[in-house]
């Protein structure tokens, strides 16, 4: 990615409790980067797979983070997750979805108590209902 510049996110606090983020990355590397950059040999090499949910800003990286998980885990590996979640992002028309998605392949789930809800948003259940859910999903380890 030749001349590509580098993202940013700028992050303003309104208080210590809200904080607001502007993202600069469509058109920057990471914005441009799609499943074809992934050298699969050396993900192959690969038995574990992080994945922070912040990283998931497109329909370019969506796509990236499925494929990765599909050649780690069809080789037996495994996937931890962060959702680290930004408001900001929701608006992103796949990112309901692909979070979605990655719950149901992870290994090990790493949410803050904030973004548990979003997780079961479609249900009316308290903290305790929401985590038994997922650990009944397949999740293996929480923080």
């Amino acid at each position: 990615m030749n001349n590509a510049v580098t993202g940013t996110a700028f992050v303003s606090y309104q208080n210590p409790q809200q904080r607001d983020f502007v993202f600069n990355i469509p058109n920057s590397a990471c914005g441009l980067f799609t499943a074809e950059h992934i050298d699969k040999d050396l993900l192959k090499q690969c038995n574990h797979l992080h994945i922070v949910g912040s990283s998931l800003f497109s329909f370019r990286m969506i796509d990236v983070m499925r494929k990765a998980i599909t050649t780690i885990k069809s080789a037996g590996g495994t996937v931890s997750f962060d959702p680290n979640i930004r408001k900001e992002m929701l608006s992103i028309p796949e990112m309901a979805q692909a979070l979605d998605y990655l719950i149901e392949y992870t290994d090990i789930f790493i949410p803050s108590e904030s973004e548990l809800p979003f997780f079961a948003r479609h249900k009316n259940l308290s903290e305790e209902q929401i985590v038994s859910d997922l650990l009944h999903g397949g999740v293996n380890m929480w923080r």
